[in-house]
């Protein structure tokens, strides 16, 4: 019975699902997507943008999509950090480079210019939210193994079979 309970106490961190955040900035936008392991949006999680240096330089609240966005002309490296509660946070990085960020924006420009873009470092959404087939088959196999375990169990406390002649 013990080992049971450790293995329950062991598997309800997996319990939670995870958040992630995915930054890219374009054409004069940094556009922040925050979304749990399952594809669904992370509605009004809170995103500070923080410089080099730690300090902030913007914040907001994602919308209903698990979407924030900003006009934002500042290069450097940037540290996008999301908080969606209950202890749901994701981190992200994002490198908008001097030359892009001094760039006319699409509207402004008078001649057509390649699109600059940066996005953060991870896989993308896709690759991400992505169902994780391997775990599913484990967290099958260790459901078969406890309810195997309990049915031992469980036959131990009846006790033996009654055999009467």
């Amino acid at each position: 019975m013990p080992f049971v309970l450790l293995l329950l106490i062991l598997l309800l961190p997996t319990a939670r699902h995870g958040l992630y955040v995915k930054a890219t900035w374009q054409a004069g936008e940094l556009k922040v997507e925050a979304f749990y392991d399952d594809d669904t949006p992370a509605i009004r999680a809170k995103v500070v943008v923080l410089d080099e240096q730690g300090q902030t330089l913007a914040s907001g609240v994602t919308n209903e999509q698990g979407v924030w966005k900003q006009a934002w002309r500042q290069a450097g490296k940037l540290t996008l950090r999301c908080d969606a509660g209950d202890g749901h946070r994701a981190v992200t990085t994002l490198e908008v480079s001097a030359a892009a960020a001094s760039l006319p924006t699409a509207a402004a420009s008078t001649t057509p210019a390649a699109p600059q873009v940066a996005h953060d470092p991870q896989p993308s959404r896709e690759e991400l939210t992505a169902v994780p087939w391997a775990k599913a088959a484990l967290g099958l196999v260790l459901i078969a193994f406890l309810a195997v375990a309990a049915k031992q169990i469980l036959r131990r406390r009846s006790g033996p079979p009654s055999t009467t002649t």
